[in-house]
């Protein structure tokens, strides 16, 4: 019994610093050492890598991309564990693109405690050019990319335009019709080659062609589909031969009124100009009709039908050097379509002047104006001024909105004009559907993305333009007792436009919200209560002087037209889009 004694009492020392050891054990992940945590992940989605590791304790897994990215298990214990990584979607940009795993041992305190793995996922399709010009008179075009099938199961679509450049006749040129072919691709070592005759354009008009590649198996419902093997879209813009250029500019700056405010004390500037329209459509009556009819389409519309009589519109004529945008050509106020955007820039200065010829300086910053663009292809951005002049807690600055006569069967021209001009330009409105392509959920989804050229983040640039009054038909709030429309989420009135809080705007999927699932600002035709009262609010603050209080009861009673129109609209669910909507262009100006 001593002798056992004296073993223990000699073991103890040992067995106190063991016992001490592991309670002690720092939480820690260790990888051979011929392991690397940079995983090449399969192009193709559903592909699963194992990953194996040791842990000193428990351990989780955190991924930055949930929606690209499954991680199973995501949890276990101490010792040799494993996991399996599989991508969910595929690469459908142009280039790789990396996301990251991170297996964090239970109690770690430091990033050296834990092992992070990065995934590189090549494109499907690497196109070497996106975007191609290609001469008036036609010639062959020769598009090569990379892609890791076979040629045997590569699909080419593209659209009527393009069909137009082969030399196939087509009933109508829209941008959203498109059609699949194959066509001759040549492999040469890693690349492949496609080449394809193109005809002179004798159209009186600029084709812009769209076309992608695809694995072979791809159906047109599968589009938008995240798992789809697809490539980005490439452009192709071709000038007409024969063209019209003015020869006459006396016409140009005359301004005409073609409405004047019956109701308020101060009429709202709305001028309306145009953009690629030559001397003989001015001095034919061509001019004049299409602004016309575009002062008609503006205010067919609620509430903008209910406040027309508040508005003073003008024309103002703009002769253009020639009728055709594009890169080669010249027009008044040098608008260029962006290819593979609805993007439109333009001379905001020089509109502001053409605008000044009509209006005076100190109504410029309640002003709408209007460049209608004599062009059809699918389009439209507006460049919208927020001031800090905020009486009447309403948005001021001037907005210039930049609007073709779209022919497309995605969305009309008239549906452009309403989104562009009434939503952005007059109702200082943001976008409210959300862009997943672009960017994917990862923590805080504003404050990581690309700042402005004034060090502005997204999440900046929202609250600026909301602390004077501009986007404020978005939220950061979940809840919408917590958000600007919280009084017609209680009003049983508005119980059949189902006003909530719904995820996505702003251009993003996650993490901003809306009031209604669908609305003008998204793919809708109409726009929602919540847009609605602010046009109103902005509307009637400027025409009474800043002589006018806002009361919700008068509101409800101004927007029962709207209700009704609302409530016997037919459903428009979201269509999908070739090219997403730009953003409008907001600045500030103090």
């Amino acid at each position: 019994m001593k002798k056992t004694l004296n073993i223990l009492a000699a073991l103890l020392p040992f067995l106190f610093v063991a016992c001490m050891s592991n309670h002690e054990v720092e939480p820690q992940i260790f990888i051979d050492s011929e392991v690397s945590t940079t995983l090449n992940m399969s192009f193709r989605p559903g592909v699963t890598v194992p990953f194996a590791f040791n842990s000193t304790t428990g351990w989780t897994v955190e991924c930055s991309a949930t929606d690209d990215v499954s991680v199973t298990p995501t949890y276990g214990g101490k010792g040799r564990n494993s996991v399996n990584i599989k991508m969910l979607t595929a690469n459908q940009t142009n280039s790789n693109r990396s996301f990251t795993v991170t297996i964090k041992p239970d109690g770690a305190t430091s990033a050296s405690e834990q092992c992070t793995l990065t995934l590189t996922q090549p494109a499907a399709f690497v196109v070497q050019k996106t975007v191609y010009t290609v001469r008036p008179d036609g010639g062959k075009l020769n598009i090569v990319f990379e892609t890791p099938l076979d040629q045997s199961e590569v699909k080419v679509w593209y659209n009527s335009a393009f069909q137009e450049m082969m030399g196939k006749d087509v009933e109508e040129t829209r941008a959203a019709d498109l059609h699949q072919m194959v066509l001759p691709v040549t492999r040469v070592g890693n690349k492949m080659s496609m080449q394809v005759d193109i005809v002179p354009n004798n159209a009186a008009r600029v084709r812009e062609g769209v076309l992608f590649f695809s694995e072979k198996n791809l159906q047109r419902e599968q589009f938008k589909d995240p798992t789809g093997l697809i490539s980005e879209a490439v452009t192709v813009t071709q000038t007409p031969i024969d063209y019209g250029q003015s020869v006459d500019y006396t016409a140009d700056g005359e301004v005409f009124t073609l409405q004047t405010h019956s109701k308020g004390d101060v009429g709202l500037p709305i001028v309306i100009m145009g953009e690629a329209f030559l001397d003989t459509d001015i001095a034919d009556g061509t001019y004049r009709a299409v602004m016309e009819d575009a002062m008609e389409k503006l205010f067919n519309i609620e509430p903008m039908t209910s406040l027309r009589k508040y508005f003073d519109v003008y024309m103002v004529n703009a002769v253009s050097p020639s009728n055709i945008v594009s890169a080669s050509t010249s027009t008044a106020f040098s608008c260029k379509f962006t290819p593979q955007s609805t993007l439109i820039t333009g001379d905001d200065r020089k509109c502001e002047r053409y605008a000044l010829k009509a209006i005076e300086k100190e109504r410029k910053y309640h002003a709408l104006v209007l460049v209608i663009i004599n062009d059809h292809r699918y389009a439209g951005t507006c460049s919208l001024t927020l001031t800090s002049d905020v009486r009447g807690a309403i948005p001021t600055g001037l907005s210039i909105a930049y609007i073709p006569i779209v022919e497309n069967s995605t969305m009309s021209y008239e549906q452009v004009l309403h989104h562009e001009a009434i939503g952005h330009g007059l109702g200082k409105l943001a976008d409210e559907y959300g862009s997943e392509e672009a960017y994917r959920h990862n923590g805080n989804l504003l404050e990581n993305d690309t700042k402005d050229e004034n060090d502005r983040t997204p999440l900046e640039r929202l609250n600026l333009s909301q602390k004077y009054y501009g986007l404020m038909n978005i939220t950061l709030e979940p809840n919408v007792m917590d958000s600007q429309w919280s009084d017609f989420a209680q009003d049983m009135r508005y119980a059949d436009d189902k006003i909530g809080t719904y995820e996505g705007g702003y251009a993003y999927p996650y993490g901003v919200y809306r009031s209604t699932e669908n609305s003008l600002m998204r793919t809708g035709e109409q726009l929602n209560a919540v847009s609605r009262r602010l046009i109103y609010r902005r509307v009637m603050t400027v025409a009474n002087a800043y002589n006018w209080k806002y009361n919700y009861e008068t509101f409800v009673h101004f927007d029962a037209p709207a209700r009704t129109a609302t409530r016997t609209a037919q459903p428009t669910p979201p269509k999908p889009l070739m090219k997403k909507h730009a953003a409008p262009r907001v600045r500030f100006e103090w």
